[in-house]
């Protein structure tokens, strides 16, 4: 049986002329109101740990730095538009195992994380508080340091997520502070693995299907109705289950290689100040 043949010109035609002709009337841009920039600075102690059947693996931990931007265009009475990114940076303690031999390993991580989110929010100011739909790139480069037994390991995860968030109204109002709360919650689309072993086995460089991954996060917010600054604690838990395998050779034997589950906790403070 054929399928059916869809024309995106017949379909999609009428729609843009529309779109193009509310553009030039004006109409369209009325919509949009001035972009609203904020920006962020985190101070968070971060917690990672690999487990494999339940037994732990390693644990890396240590302070981690980030910085934030954020803009938001208004769209018409409710809605708003956006783009958010943050950059952070850690050196942590590693505290592990080899996964060959299982010889006790101590060394230092060092993290680079990027988020990237497209934002959409359909009723930012409602009295349930604000809504936000975000999809997303969230980018972490791990290199493991070598050490008299090892090399290098590097590890770059790129995961597509896609998230619901919820602020609060203010819930608590005394001494001139408003007291509020918000909720994030992220789901990976699509999550690929990149792993480098600096020639420990053969292939060295690797490409794996990464596990699935979740994060929560959640803020208390404090601020004052005249202030454009912001003060928040922030508790964030992401959760990554058991990338796909591949084979590689060394020591004179084969290896399964894969990234065992894994969780990372955040837990932190950050000030924001809205431009």
């Amino acid at each position: 049986m054929p399928f059916p043949r869809l024309s995106l010109r017949s379909r999609f035609r009428r729609p843009l002329l529309a779109m193009l002709a509310a553009s030039a009337s004006g109409t369209g841009l009325a919509q949009f109101g001035p972009v609203e920039f904020s920006g962020s600075a985190d101070l968070t102690r971060r917690t990672l740990v690999e487990r494999s059947g339940g037994a732990r693996l390693l644990t890396e931990e240590g302070p981690m730095a980030r910085l934030g931007l954020r803009a938001v265009r208004p769209w018409g009475e409710q809605a708003a538009v956006g783009l958010s990114g943050t950059f952070a940076l850690a050196a942590l303690d590693y505290d592990g195992r080899t996964s060959t031999t299982g010889i006790p390993l101590f060394t230092r991580t060092r993290h680079a994380e990027t988020e990237l989110d497209l934002l959409f929010s359909p009723a930012r100011d409602t009295p349930l508080g604000s809504f936000w739909l975000s999809l997303g790139l969230l980018d972490n480069r791990r290199l493991i340091r070598a050490t008299a037994i090892t090399p290098d390991l590097y590890e770059r995860s790129s995961a597509f997520m896609a998230g619901l968030s919820w602020r609060t109204p203010p819930l608590v109002q005394a001494g001139g502070w408003s007291l509020g709360a918000e909720a994030q919650f992220k789901l990976s689309v699509e999550h690929r693995l990149h792993v480098n072993f600096h020639g420990a086995l053969s292939p060295s460089k690797l490409r794996l299907a990464g596990g699935n991954k979740e994060l929560l996060r959640l803020r208390l917010l404090a601020s004052r109705p005249d202030s454009p600054w912001e003060w928040s604690a922030e508790w964030s838990r992401l959760s990554q289950g058991v990338s796909g395998s591949a084979t590689a050779t060394g020591l004179g034997q084969t290896w399964i290689v894969f990234q065992p589950e894994l969780t990372v906790r955040d837990v932190g403070l950050r000030v924001t100040r809205r431009f």
